[in-house]
């Protein structure tokens, strides 16, 4: 995150991944937070503002093609066809990027709502809404982006205790599931579950709360068929959640090493889970 570098890593053999290649960038690259890859183009956000393209058809040599600045505090990423959606948690705002040409990205419609995307901090779209986790509100937000010049607020939940903090949110059917950190207490975070079925009225179904050190300060999350994958950064470890009933998830397996070291994202690709940590170099 601090070196500037967007690196990539050949996975194809799991027991020994090697670097392929990698480009470095005080200015485009700085302090990097997300990023999305779909096709030959890697798309990156920075706390610093900046939305950086990066050709990633070569593996050996990536190229940065553009890059837009001065976009606040650069923070979740999600690309949708031919549009990247990305919060800025310093403006409170949900940005769209046009990038259906990747040489010449552009703004195409913005929302800044000083109650419903106060430290808007990651993002997940699905069909016609964009799914908001704001950090600063406690609160999932969801926003119609059908047009995306105009996105606008239709329903959003907010809760102190099971929403505390909100630092990521994956949807899958009629539920978002949200890792909360508890903002002041790591001990109030928690895997919280959202029915949006209802987009106007969204509701908490089920929580699940850290009484073991399996979901502790829980960083991110990616479901996968009834189990939910938790990265959680204060118990240096990933759980498997198992969420088949919603109301009632629990924890089915957790696995906790000193190469997880502050666990920050877990994403699963086939049989294996790919994980970065903070503090585990």
């Amino acid at each position: 995150q601090t070196a500037s570098r967007f690196t990539i890593v050949d996975v194809s053999n799991p027991s020994a991944p090697t670097i392929r290649g990698s480009v470095s960038d005080a200015t485009q690259l700085g302090t990097q937070d997300h990023v999305f890859v779909v096709g030959r183009y890697a798309y990156v956000t920075t706390q610093g503002g900046r939305f950086t393209v990066i050709d990633v058809s070569n593996p050996a040599s990536p190229t940065i093609v553009s890059s837009l600045s001065g976009l606040g505090g650069g923070r979740g990423l999600y690309v949708a066809g031919k549009f990247a959606y990305m919060t800025d948690s310093s403006g409170n705002r949900l940005l769209i990027i046009d990038i259906s040409d990747p040489n010449n990205p552009f703004i195409a419609g913005c929302l800044r709502d000083a109650t419903n995307l106060v430290g808007a901090l990651a993002v997940f779209v699905q069909g016609k809404y964009a799914y908001v986790a704001a950090l600063t509100s406690d609160r999932l937000t969801i926003v119609d982006v059908s047009n995306t010049t105009t996105p606008a607020v239709v329903g959003s939940v907010t809760n102190a205790t099971d929403l505390d903090g909100p630092h990521e949110v994956y949807v899958s059917g009629k539920y978002a599931y949200v890792p909360t950190t508890g903002t002041s207490d790591v001990s109030n975070g928690s895997l919280t579950i959202v029915n949006i079925s209802n987009p106007a009225s969204p509701s908490i179904t089920g929580v699940l709360k850290p009484s073991t050190p399996d979901i502790q300060a829980p960083q991110d999350v990616q479901v996968i068929g009834q189990f939910a994958l938790v990265a959680s950064t204060s118990g240096d470890r990933v759980t498997l959640v198992d969420i088949s009933n919603p109301a009632s998830p629990q924890v089915a397996s957790s696995l906790s090493n000193a190469l997880l070291n502050q666990t920050h994202f877990a994403k699963v690709s086939g049989r294996f889970a790919y994980v970065s940590s903070l503090s585990a170099d």
